[in-house]
C-alpha cells in the first residue's frame, strides 16, 4: 500500500508540486487593528476565500491586534503592487469594519529571505538523515543496518509528502509548506528513527542467538 501512495505521490509531486507558505514563497505583512471579538480563525477565512492566496494570521502585540502575512500577487513586479495588495486585503476584510487607518505596519518579506529559509530547512532534513545513517552505522557496526535505517527514513518522509501532494487541492483546508511542515517532518524522522532502532536491537538480539 506504501508503495502505491509513494508512487502516485512522486507522479504528484513532479507534475503538481507542493502548496509553498508564504515562508518559502514570501509575503506581504501587515500589523492591524481590529475591534473587539475578532478572531484569528475567522479573519483567515476570509482573507483566504476572497484571495485565494496563501495566507497566515496570528496575534501580535496587545489584544485584537493580528499580524497577517499573505502571498497574494507576491511576483507582481509592477509599482503600484502594494497598493494593490493592500486594497485587496482592506476589501477582504470589510466584513470586520477594518479600513487603511486600522493598518499599524505593514512590510514585503523578498523572495531572497523565502530562498534562505528554503535552503536551510533542506539542509536540515538532509543532514538529519545523514546524522541517523552514521549513528546507525556507530551504534550497530554494520552498514546495511545504516542503509536499511535510510530506507525506512526515506519511506516515512516521501509519505508523507505524497499525500500533501496528493491531497492539496482536494482536501478543504490549507496544505501549505512552510517552517511548521519542516519542523514536523523533523519529528516524523526522529520517531521513525526511534522505531528502528528498536527493531534493530532486536534483530541484533535474534542474530546473536541464531548464529
Amino acid at each position: 500500500t506504501s508503495s502505491v501512495i509513494i508512487l502516485i505521490g512522486l507522479v504528484s509531486l513532479f507534475t503538481k508540486g507542493l502548496s509553498t507558505g508564504v515562508d518559502f514563497k514570501g509575503g506581504w505583512t501587515y500589523v492591524i487593528q481590529f475591534d473587539e471579538n475578532s478572531n484569528s480563525g475567522d479573519i483567515k477565512r476570509a482573507l483566504t476565500e476572497s484571495l485565494q492566496a496563501n495566507s497566515e494570521v496570528k496575534s501580535y502585540g496587545t489584544e485584537d491586534q493580528y499580524k497577517i502575512t499573505t502571498s497574494y500577487l507576491i511576483d507582481n513586479k509592477d509599482a503600484d503592487a502594494s497598493e494593490q495588495v493592500e486594497a485587496a486585503v482592506l476589501n477582504s476584510l470589510a466584513s470586520f469594519n477594518v479600513d487603511k487607518d486600522d493598518i499599524l505596519s505593514s512590510s514585503k518579506v523578498g523572495p531572497t529571505i523565502a530562498e534562505d529559509i528554503k535552503v536551510a530547512s533542506t539542509w536540515a532534513v538532509i543532514l538529519a538523515i545523514i546524522g541517523m545513517f552514521a549513528y546507525i552505522v556507530l551504534r550497530f557496526r554494520k552498514w546495511g543496518f545504516g542503509l536499511g535505517a535510510t530506507a525506512a527514513l526515506f519511506h516515512d518522509v516521501l509519505i508523507v509528502f505524497s499525500i500533501y501532494s496528493i491531497f492539496w487541492g482536494i482536501f478543504p483546508f490549507a496544505m501549505d509548506i512552510d517552517q511548521a511542515f519542516i519542523a514536523a517532518i523533523l519529528t516524523v524522522v526522529g520517531y521513525s528513527i526511534n522505531d528502528t532502532v528498536v527493531v534493530f536491537d532486536r534483530v541484533r538480539e535474534f542474530l546473536s542467538l541464531h548464529k
